[in-house]
């Protein structure tokens, strides 16, 4: 299926533009057995608790005014309805690459972490054989709301942006939209039939899903986190042999330098991380 853009969502003015994605040694391991693994969106809340929700909580709505308790309940409704479809949306971050940031090694490649490097042409091809059923879709995201009109908006709008705080991840994003057929709009009714803004029952959706895609195609190569182990560039490098690829290894640009950079516990004492 045609991969689509966000809804008002944007694409490099160069295709070939890289991308990076951070992963833990274990992800990695996953990655070269030629499936791509996405997580579904409202589990990222503890990151960002407006990840795939308007980021003004619909405080803005025409004609409504925030302190009466009827607009109160038709925001609740909007707000609630949109949590259980983002419950559907399934992601795969990736990174802008530009420079390299201790930060990133961090957040997303703890220890002996590894960085796929491709470019945005060669994700956006390997999504292209997967199901309709999948809805694939993929941009930049875009940071802040100015991109989207006011009053109710498309859901789709949503999953490409995140709050201003985040832009220093200059993420990548790519997203199935994967509809259960099991589950209705209206599991953030309670019983006295008052709108709730979070589902207050369960999904059964999986908490991520993983799609088989031509590793071979996607990747451009592979570099080792600055604070991997010694031995962790050679067992990167038998992992891609194991799994019949031959992608270039590289250590990180700041492996040279990394008695410079900053540690976990350096970005934590700074409240970075």
């Amino acid at each position: 299926m045609p991969v689509e853009p966000f809804v008002y969502g944007i694409e490099p003015d160069d295709p070939n533009t890289p991308i990076w994605r951070f992963l833990e040694f274990w992800k990695f391991q996953d990655l070269m057995k030629g499936h791509i693994y996405f997580h579904r969106a409202d589990l990222f809340e503890d990151n960002d608790p407006q990840e795939g929700l308007p980021l003004d909580n619909y405080q803005n709505l025409p004609g409504r005014h925030p302190l009466d308790i009827n607009d109160i309940q038709e925001r609740s409704y909007h707000l609630g309805f949109d949590a259980q479809i983002r419950q559907g949306f399934y992601i795969s971050c990736w990174y802008l690459a530009g420079d390299e940031t201790a930060w990133m090694w961090h957040k997303y490649a703890k220890g002996n972490g590894v960085a796929i490097c491709s470019t945005y042409a060669r994700l956006k091809a390997v999504l292209e054989p997967l199901s309709p059923a999948d809805k694939p879709h993929l941009g930049l995201v875009q940071y802040g709301n100015k991109h989207i009109p006011a009053g109710r908006r498309n859901l789709i709008a949503h999953i490409g942006t995140k709050s201003e705080k985040y832009r220093q991840e200059n993420e990548v994003r790519a997203m199935l939209w994967i509809v259960n057929p099991n589950e209705t709009g209206n599991r953030h009714i309670d019983l006295n039939n008052r709108y709730r803004d979070r589902p207050l029952y369960p999904t059964t959706n999986d908490i991520g899903i993983f799609r088989d895609i031509d590793v071979h195609s996607l990747i451009t190569e592979l570099i080792v986190s600055p604070f991997a182990e010694p031995t962790t560039q050679a067992e990167v490098e038998k992992t891609v042999q194991d799994g019949g690829y031959a992608f270039p290894v590289r250590l990180s640009d700041l492996t040279a330098r990394v008695s410079l950079v900053p540690t976990a516990n350096d970005l934590q004492k700074l409240g970075l991380l």
